[in-house]
Protein backbone atom coordinates (compact mmCIF):
# COMPACT_ATOMS: atom_id res chain seq x y z
CA UNK A 1 0.00 0.00 0.00
CA UNK A 2 2.78 2.29 0.55
CA UNK A 3 4.42 1.55 -2.37
CA UNK A 4 0.79 2.58 -4.18
CA UNK A 5 0.99 5.64 -2.78
CA UNK A 6 5.05 6.43 -4.01
CA UNK A 7 6.32 4.25 -6.31
CA UNK A 8 9.83 5.45 -6.28
CA UNK A 9 10.77 2.77 -3.42
CA UNK A 10 10.18 -0.50 -5.11
CA UNK A 11 12.20 -2.00 -2.27
CA UNK A 12 9.43 -2.23 -0.26
CA UNK A 13 7.77 -4.95 -2.84
CA UNK A 14 10.70 -7.29 -2.80
CA UNK A 15 10.87 -6.50 0.96
CA UNK A 16 7.38 -7.88 1.39
CA UNK A 17 7.90 -11.05 -0.65
CA UNK A 18 10.82 -11.78 1.39
CA UNK A 19 8.56 -11.33 4.26
CA UNK A 20 6.32 -13.82 3.35
CA UNK A 21 8.98 -16.52 1.99
CA UNK A 22 10.24 -16.16 5.38
CA UNK A 23 6.91 -16.50 7.01
CA UNK A 24 6.53 -19.94 4.73
CA UNK A 25 10.06 -20.90 5.55
CA UNK A 26 9.16 -20.55 9.33
CA UNK A 27 5.72 -22.57 9.46
CA UNK A 28 7.82 -25.96 7.16
CA UNK A 29 10.59 -25.43 9.63
CA UNK A 30 7.64 -25.58 12.42
CA UNK A 31 6.05 -28.72 11.08
CA UNK A 32 10.00 -30.55 10.98
CA UNK A 33 10.16 -29.14 14.83
CA UNK A 34 6.43 -30.76 15.63
CA UNK A 35 6.97 -34.11 13.08
CA UNK A 36 10.88 -34.59 12.49
CA UNK A 37 10.96 -35.17 8.59
CA UNK A 38 14.02 -34.63 6.50
CA UNK A 39 11.70 -32.99 3.74
CA UNK A 40 10.10 -30.40 5.44
CA UNK A 41 13.32 -29.82 7.35
CA UNK A 42 15.05 -28.99 4.09
CA UNK A 43 11.75 -26.74 2.51
CA UNK A 44 11.79 -24.59 6.12
CA UNK A 45 15.80 -23.85 5.72
CA UNK A 46 15.59 -23.02 2.20
CA UNK A 47 12.49 -20.90 2.52
CA UNK A 48 14.06 -19.59 5.42
CA UNK A 49 17.67 -18.81 3.50
CA UNK A 50 15.57 -17.64 0.31
CA UNK A 51 14.05 -15.36 2.65
CA UNK A 52 17.17 -13.25 3.53
CA UNK A 53 18.52 -13.39 0.39
CA UNK A 54 15.42 -11.52 -1.10
CA UNK A 55 16.13 -9.48 2.17
CA UNK A 56 18.99 -8.83 0.63
CA UNK A 57 17.96 -7.93 -3.05
CA UNK A 58 15.58 -5.24 -1.34
CA UNK A 59 18.44 -4.03 0.41
CA UNK A 60 20.60 -3.83 -2.73
CA UNK A 61 17.72 -2.08 -4.50
CA UNK A 62 17.27 0.47 -1.73
CA UNK A 63 20.63 1.38 -2.84
CA UNK A 64 21.01 1.43 -6.64
CA UNK A 65 17.42 1.79 -7.62
CA UNK A 66 18.08 -1.09 -9.35
CA UNK A 67 17.28 -5.26 -8.56
CA UNK A 68 20.27 -7.05 -8.82
CA UNK A 69 18.64 -9.93 -10.60
CA UNK A 70 21.60 -12.13 -11.49
CA UNK A 71 23.04 -11.81 -8.27
CA UNK A 72 19.60 -12.60 -6.87
CA UNK A 73 18.93 -15.82 -8.84
CA UNK A 74 22.79 -16.88 -8.24
CA UNK A 75 22.16 -16.86 -4.54
CA UNK A 76 19.09 -18.60 -4.74
CA UNK A 77 20.78 -21.41 -6.99
CA UNK A 78 23.70 -21.95 -4.51
CA UNK A 79 20.72 -22.13 -1.23
CA UNK A 80 18.21 -24.26 -3.23
CA UNK A 81 21.41 -26.66 -4.47
CA UNK A 82 23.01 -26.90 -1.20
CA UNK A 83 20.18 -27.50 1.29
CA UNK A 84 18.65 -30.24 -1.17
CA UNK A 85 21.93 -31.73 -1.84
CA UNK A 86 22.90 -32.48 2.07
CA UNK A 87 19.05 -32.94 2.45
CA UNK A 88 19.38 -36.28 0.02
CA UNK A 89 22.72 -37.11 1.57
CA UNK A 90 20.79 -36.79 4.91
CA UNK A 91 23.32 -34.71 6.52
CA UNK A 92 20.13 -32.37 8.05
CA UNK A 93 22.56 -31.27 10.97
CA UNK A 94 25.09 -30.02 8.37
CA UNK A 95 22.18 -28.58 6.05
CA UNK A 96 20.82 -26.86 9.38
CA UNK A 97 24.58 -25.11 10.15
CA UNK A 98 24.81 -24.14 6.58
CA UNK A 99 21.53 -22.16 6.62
CA UNK A 100 22.53 -20.67 9.79
CA UNK A 101 25.35 -19.11 8.35
CA UNK A 102 24.12 -18.25 4.68
CA UNK A 103 21.50 -16.55 6.82
CA UNK A 104 23.90 -14.76 8.76
CA UNK A 105 26.12 -13.93 5.71
CA UNK A 106 22.87 -12.06 3.93
CA UNK A 107 22.32 -10.39 7.00
CA UNK A 108 25.62 -8.74 7.07
CA UNK A 109 25.41 -8.05 3.36
CA UNK A 110 21.78 -6.45 3.81
CA UNK A 111 23.18 -4.19 6.91
CA UNK A 112 26.30 -3.06 4.51
CA UNK A 113 23.85 -2.11 2.21
CA UNK A 114 21.77 0.21 3.92
CA UNK A 115 25.13 1.58 5.79
CA UNK A 116 26.54 1.98 2.45
CA UNK A 117 23.30 4.32 1.22
CA UNK A 118 23.91 6.34 4.45
CA UNK A 119 24.64 9.79 2.83
CA UNK A 120 21.09 10.16 2.64
CA UNK A 121 21.14 11.07 5.92
CA UNK A 122 17.57 9.46 6.53
CA UNK A 123 17.12 9.12 10.26
CA UNK A 124 16.01 5.40 9.98
CA UNK A 125 18.88 3.96 7.82
CA UNK A 126 21.37 3.67 10.96
CA UNK A 127 18.90 1.37 13.18
CA UNK A 128 17.95 -0.47 10.17
CA UNK A 129 21.69 -1.12 9.98
CA UNK A 130 21.82 -2.50 13.50
CA UNK A 131 18.82 -4.44 13.52
CA UNK A 132 20.53 -6.35 10.53
CA UNK A 133 23.25 -7.00 12.05
CA UNK A 134 21.47 -8.34 15.76
CA UNK A 135 19.79 -10.69 13.48
CA UNK A 136 22.52 -11.52 11.68
CA UNK A 137 24.74 -12.49 14.84
CA UNK A 138 21.69 -14.27 16.31
CA UNK A 139 22.18 -16.83 13.46
CA UNK A 140 25.75 -16.71 14.44
CA UNK A 141 24.90 -17.51 17.62
CA UNK A 142 22.97 -20.73 16.84
CA UNK A 143 26.06 -21.90 14.87
CA UNK A 144 27.70 -22.91 18.12
CA UNK A 145 25.82 -24.93 20.09
CA UNK A 146 24.76 -26.87 16.64
CA UNK A 147 28.75 -27.78 15.75
CA UNK A 148 29.87 -29.00 19.14
CA UNK A 149 26.75 -30.64 20.18
CA UNK A 150 24.31 -31.77 17.00
CA UNK A 151 25.52 -34.61 14.81
CA UNK A 152 25.13 -34.47 11.10
CA UNK A 153 22.92 -37.11 11.19
CA UNK A 154 19.91 -34.77 12.95
CA UNK A 155 16.83 -36.48 13.56
CA UNK A 156 15.38 -33.65 15.55
CA UNK A 157 14.94 -29.59 15.47
CA UNK A 158 17.92 -28.59 17.73
CA UNK A 159 16.33 -26.87 20.78
CA UNK A 160 18.86 -24.94 22.90
CA UNK A 161 19.45 -21.36 24.56
CA UNK A 162 20.52 -20.36 20.99
CA UNK A 163 17.52 -21.02 19.02
CA UNK A 164 15.19 -19.65 21.92
CA UNK A 165 17.25 -16.26 21.89
CA UNK A 166 17.54 -16.41 17.82
CA UNK A 167 13.39 -16.58 18.03
CA UNK A 168 12.93 -14.19 20.67
CA UNK A 169 15.28 -11.67 18.33
CA UNK A 170 13.78 -12.26 14.81
CA UNK A 171 10.31 -11.89 16.17
CA UNK A 172 11.35 -8.78 17.58
CA UNK A 173 13.62 -7.37 15.09
CA UNK A 174 12.18 -8.29 11.91
CA UNK A 175 8.65 -6.66 12.78
CA UNK A 176 11.03 -3.65 13.54
CA UNK A 177 13.13 -3.91 10.08
CA UNK A 178 9.50 -3.96 8.90
CA UNK A 179 8.04 -0.51 10.75
CA UNK A 180 11.49 1.26 10.04
CA UNK A 181 11.32 0.03 5.82
CA UNK A 182 8.08 1.63 5.85
CA UNK A 183 9.94 5.08 7.73
CA UNK A 184 12.52 5.03 5.30
CA UNK A 185 10.03 5.24 2.77
CA UNK A 186 8.01 7.80 4.86
CA UNK A 187 11.33 9.74 5.00
CA UNK A 188 12.03 9.62 1.06
CA UNK A 189 8.29 10.66 0.35
CA UNK A 190 8.92 14.12 2.88
CA UNK A 191 12.57 14.64 1.69
CA UNK A 192 11.93 14.37 -2.10
CA UNK A 193 8.78 16.51 -2.11
CA UNK A 194 10.47 19.47 -0.02
CA UNK A 195 13.30 19.37 -2.72
CA UNK A 196 10.75 19.33 -5.33
CA UNK A 197 9.00 22.36 -3.30
CA UNK A 198 12.13 24.48 -3.46
CA UNK A 199 13.93 23.57 -6.88
CA UNK A 200 12.94 25.29 -10.14
CA UNK A 201 11.46 22.68 -12.05
CA UNK A 202 12.88 24.23 -15.47
CA UNK A 203 16.58 24.81 -14.13
CA UNK A 204 17.48 22.30 -11.28
CA UNK A 205 18.38 25.21 -8.69
CA UNK A 206 16.82 26.77 -6.00
CA UNK A 207 13.57 28.64 -6.38
CA UNK A 208 12.42 32.67 -5.33
CA UNK A 209 10.69 30.73 -2.29
CA UNK A 210 13.90 29.17 -1.19
CA UNK A 211 15.99 32.10 -1.71
CA UNK A 212 13.59 34.01 0.30
CA UNK A 213 13.79 31.34 3.50
CA UNK A 214 17.66 31.21 2.75
CA UNK A 215 17.31 35.12 3.22
CA UNK A 216 15.48 35.30 6.20
CA UNK A 217 16.69 32.93 8.17
CA UNK A 218 20.20 33.37 7.57
CA UNK A 219 22.14 35.96 10.18
CA UNK A 220 24.00 38.78 8.46
CA UNK A 221 27.93 38.55 8.54
CA UNK A 222 30.53 39.90 6.90
CA UNK A 223 32.44 38.44 4.02
CA UNK A 224 29.56 37.71 2.26
CA UNK A 225 28.69 38.70 -1.17
CA UNK A 226 25.36 38.72 -3.47
CA UNK A 227 25.54 38.60 -7.27
CA UNK A 228 22.65 39.01 -9.31
CA UNK A 229 22.51 37.72 -12.91
CA UNK A 230 20.27 38.74 -15.74
CA UNK A 231 20.13 37.69 -19.09
CA UNK A 232 20.73 40.10 -21.81
CA UNK A 233 17.64 40.67 -24.65
CA UNK A 234 16.15 37.42 -23.47
CA UNK A 235 13.11 38.67 -24.08
CA UNK A 236 13.78 39.15 -27.82
CA UNK A 237 15.84 36.03 -27.72
CA UNK A 238 12.44 34.33 -26.80
CA UNK A 239 10.14 36.09 -29.29
CA UNK A 240 12.39 35.10 -31.83
CA UNK A 241 13.32 31.49 -30.81
CA UNK A 242 10.25 30.39 -29.12
CA UNK A 243 10.15 29.60 -25.43
CA UNK A 244 11.32 25.96 -26.40
CA UNK A 245 14.69 27.50 -27.25
CA UNK A 246 14.63 30.21 -24.01
CA UNK A 247 14.49 27.21 -22.07
CA UNK A 248 17.92 25.87 -23.07
CA UNK A 249 19.31 28.92 -22.46
CA UNK A 250 18.06 29.19 -19.28
CA UNK A 251 19.06 25.53 -18.23
CA UNK A 252 22.32 26.23 -20.17
CA UNK A 253 23.31 29.39 -17.67
CA UNK A 254 21.78 27.36 -14.84
CA UNK A 255 23.95 24.92 -15.78
CA UNK A 256 27.09 27.17 -16.55
CA UNK A 257 26.35 29.37 -13.17
CA UNK A 258 26.17 25.82 -10.84
CA UNK A 259 29.85 24.11 -12.42
CA UNK A 260 31.70 27.65 -11.24
CA UNK A 261 30.49 28.14 -7.62
CA UNK A 262 31.74 26.12 -4.66
CA UNK A 263 29.41 23.70 -2.88
CA UNK A 264 28.99 25.83 0.00
CA UNK A 265 27.83 29.04 -2.05
CA UNK A 266 24.07 29.29 -3.20
CA UNK A 267 22.23 29.52 -6.59
CA UNK A 268 18.83 30.55 -7.27
CA UNK A 269 16.33 31.76 -10.22
CA UNK A 270 14.82 34.38 -8.47
CA UNK A 271 12.44 35.94 -12.02
CA UNK A 272 12.51 34.86 -15.23
CA UNK A 273 15.12 35.49 -16.41
CA UNK A 274 17.17 36.23 -13.50
CA UNK A 275 19.19 34.61 -11.17
CA UNK A 276 20.96 35.24 -7.21
CA UNK A 277 24.04 33.73 -6.51
CA UNK A 278 25.53 34.01 -2.72
CA UNK A 279 29.04 33.87 -1.53
CA UNK A 280 30.06 32.93 1.56
CA UNK A 281 33.61 33.75 2.99
CA UNK A 282 34.01 35.23 -0.22
CA UNK A 283 35.40 39.59 -0.91
CA UNK A 284 34.18 41.78 -3.48
CA UNK A 285 37.14 41.13 -5.47
CA UNK A 286 37.12 37.61 -5.59
CA UNK A 287 33.42 37.52 -6.34
CA UNK A 288 34.09 40.12 -9.36
CA UNK A 289 36.10 37.29 -10.49
CA UNK A 290 33.70 34.71 -10.28
CA UNK A 291 30.88 37.00 -11.87
CA UNK A 292 33.05 37.25 -14.83
CA UNK A 293 34.18 33.52 -15.34
CA UNK A 294 30.14 32.88 -15.35
CA UNK A 295 29.54 35.64 -18.04
CA UNK A 296 32.86 34.51 -20.29
CA UNK A 297 31.86 30.92 -19.76
CA UNK A 298 28.51 31.60 -20.79
CA UNK A 299 29.40 33.59 -23.66
CA UNK A 300 30.98 30.78 -24.85
CA UNK A 301 28.09 28.28 -25.13
CA UNK A 302 27.52 27.19 -27.93
CA UNK A 303 23.64 27.41 -28.80
CA UNK A 304 21.86 27.10 -31.64
CA UNK A 305 18.40 27.89 -33.26
CA UNK A 306 17.47 26.27 -36.62
CA UNK A 307 20.82 25.47 -37.11
CA UNK A 308 22.20 28.85 -37.00
CA UNK A 309 24.34 29.68 -33.82
CA UNK A 310 22.97 32.09 -30.95
CA UNK A 311 25.29 34.26 -29.10
CA UNK A 312 23.27 34.93 -25.48
CA UNK A 313 25.37 37.04 -22.87
CA UNK A 314 24.26 38.19 -19.21
CA UNK A 315 24.70 41.22 -16.59
CA UNK A 316 25.68 41.17 -13.22
CA UNK A 317 25.62 43.28 -10.46
CA UNK A 318 27.83 42.81 -7.16
CA UNK A 319 27.42 43.64 -3.98
CA UNK A 320 29.32 42.57 -0.34
CA UNK A 321 29.06 42.75 3.47
CA UNK A 322 32.46 44.46 4.92
CA UNK A 323 33.65 42.14 7.75
CA UNK A 324 32.70 45.59 10.03
CA UNK A 325 29.52 46.07 8.88
CA UNK A 326 27.24 43.06 8.26
CA UNK A 327 24.30 43.30 6.22
CA UNK A 328 21.43 41.15 5.68
CA UNK A 329 20.53 39.13 2.03
CA UNK A 330 18.10 41.69 1.47
CA UNK A 331 20.00 44.88 1.52
CA UNK A 332 22.69 43.23 -0.63
CA UNK A 333 20.13 41.62 -3.03
CA UNK A 334 18.97 45.65 -3.44
CA UNK A 335 22.67 46.51 -4.28
CA UNK A 336 23.38 44.02 -6.72
CA UNK A 337 20.46 44.45 -8.26
CA UNK A 338 21.08 48.77 -8.27
CA UNK A 339 24.92 47.70 -9.83
CA UNK A 340 23.02 44.98 -12.28
CA UNK A 341 21.08 48.20 -13.63
CA UNK A 342 24.39 50.52 -13.99
CA UNK A 343 25.88 47.17 -15.88
CA UNK A 344 22.65 46.91 -18.17
CA UNK A 345 22.96 51.06 -18.86
CA UNK A 346 26.43 50.69 -19.66
CA UNK A 347 25.99 48.07 -22.64
CA UNK A 348 25.37 44.78 -21.28
CA UNK A 349 27.55 41.99 -21.11
CA UNK A 350 29.59 43.23 -18.09
CA UNK A 351 29.91 43.06 -14.18
CA UNK A 352 29.24 46.17 -12.10
CA UNK A 353 29.70 46.71 -8.48
CA UNK A 354 27.41 48.57 -6.31
CA UNK A 355 30.58 50.31 -4.16
CA UNK A 356 31.77 51.65 -7.02
CA UNK A 357 30.75 50.55 -10.06
CA UNK A 358 33.33 48.83 -11.69
CA UNK A 359 33.09 48.06 -14.62
CA UNK A 360 34.45 44.31 -16.43
CA UNK A 361 34.29 44.50 -19.80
Amino acid sequence: MSWIAYRRDAFLLTWSISAFVLFLGSIFYGLYAAMPDRVPAAIGTTGIVLGFVLCWSAARQFRSDTVPVRQTLALATVVVVSQWWLQLGGLVGLMVILSNALAMLLLFASAWEYWSARSERLYSLKWLTALYILVGFSFALCIIPLAIETPLYMDRAPNNWAEMLQMIICIICITAIGGLSLAINQERVVRDRTVEARTDGLTGVLNRRAFDDFSQKREPKGDTVVVIFDLDFFKVVNDRCGHAFGDQVLRSFASVCSASLRNQDVVARIGGEEFAVVLEDCTVERAIVVANRIRLRFAKQKLAYEGQPVRCTVSAGVCGSPPDEPRNIEVMLSGADTALYRAKQNGRNRVCHFEMSLVAA
